[in-house]
């Protein structure tokens, strides 16, 4: 389990990958759940790709809750990245995420999954 007490930007996800083909495009699924307590809380999820922003969930409250109670919540989003590849050049997808704001948030527990697949579209 992750625990973050924050308002910064915090890689939780990182896959490399290598594409088989230049010019090709990447489908991206990307799901993430969060739990806080006794609090108004949430978060944004974001994608990365070597560095950059391709997709997002929303701003740094696009999953919230205003509660006195514990909160489970979540979502998944999808997007195309068309940036472009070169065959044979490893690229890095970064799962991340903003905390609304710095009291405790958690991340990956049995009932908060995270992740994300990259799908190769050969261009």
């Amino acid at each position: 389990q992750l625990e973050l007490s924050s308002t910064s930007l915090v890689t939780l996800n990182t896959l490399s990958v290598t594409p088989v083909a230049t010019g090709s495009r990447f489908a991206i699924q990307f799901f993430l759940y969060g739990n806080w307590g006794n609090t108004n809380h949430g978060f944004g999820a974001y994608m990365h790709r070597d560095g950059s922003e391709v997709a997002r969930s929303g701003n740094a409250h696009s999953i919230y809750t205003n509660t006195l109670a514990d909160a489970y919540l979540g979502g998944a989003w999808s997007s195309i990245d068309e940036t472009g590849s070169t065959a044979g050049t490893a690229i890095s997808f970064q799962l991340k995420v903003i905390p609304y704001k710095s009291t405790n948030i958690r991340f990956s527990a049995a009932t908060q999954p995270r992740g994300f697949i990259i799908t190769e579209i050969a261009g």
